[in-house]
């Protein structure tokens, strides 16, 4: 990512079990604005999380329900 841009990346997946988790490596430099929407049309609740490069949570989203868009910004 550059300073000053806005750069969008989608990425498609598909829950497997009911245990399923999709973990993504984004790097990015300090001060820049990351947001992560989750969408589903499966009915399901979903959950973002984010984490440090220790594995520390820094922020999380979720929307309380089924079918709900998630957001997260950070």
């Amino acid at each position: 990512f550059q300073s000053g841009r806005v750069d969008q990346i989608a990425f498609n997946s598909r829950i497997d079990t009911a245990l399923d988790v999709d973990l993504y490596r984004i790097y990015a430099d300090a001060n820049t604005v990351l947001t992560v929407q989750l969408r589903n049309s499966s009915g399901l609740n979903t959950y973002a999380r984010l984490f440090t490069i220790s594995g520390a949570e820094v922020a999380f989203a979720n929307q309380g329900g089924a079918s709900q868009i998630d957001t997260l910004t950070y």
